[in-house]
């Protein structure tokens, strides 16, 4: 949805795009934006959740899905292409996200009298970065 895009703090991340920006496909490419994860993540879940394709499509037409998804929310991918994103997915975020979700599950067990799901979520972040360092 355009005009919908998440502003956040824009940096920098040490990890490769396939090489994108180098023609010889050896080196370090461009590196992606926090922003850029974040609509990776929101992109693999809303395809993931599609009711009609779903997870029931081969590794690269769902990396086309996910491509074609985030780029109807924001133009942040203009210059990346699905395989920018499938590595991006499974080097990097794929294990970030596991590790978060075990701690929001590990939170959520322990049933707290008068606690939202906003303080099982700060619960679970806090966890999660004393846990990985990310503090």
């Amino acid at each position: 949805m355009p005009g919908n895009e998440k502003t956040l703090k824009p940096t920098v991340r040490d990890i490769t795009d396939s090489g994108r920006d180098d023609p010889t496909g050896e080196g370090k490419g461009k590196n992606f934006l926090v922003d850029e994860d974040y609509w990776i993540e929101v992109g693999w879940v809303q395809t993931s959740e599609d009711p009609i394709k779903g997870t029931d499509q081969n590794r690269e037409a769902f990396g086309d899905s996910v491509k074609k998804n985030i780029s109807d929310q924001t133009s942040l991918f203009n210059n990346r292409t699905a395989n920018d994103l499938k590595n991006r997915w499974s080097e990097k975020l794929r294990g970030v996200l596991a590790k978060y979700n075990a701690e929001y599950i590990l939170q959520n067990d322990i049933v707290k009298s008068g606690w939202a799901k906003k303080m099982y979520i700060e619960a679970a972040t806090g966890a999660y970065e004393t846990k990985s360092g990310d503090n």
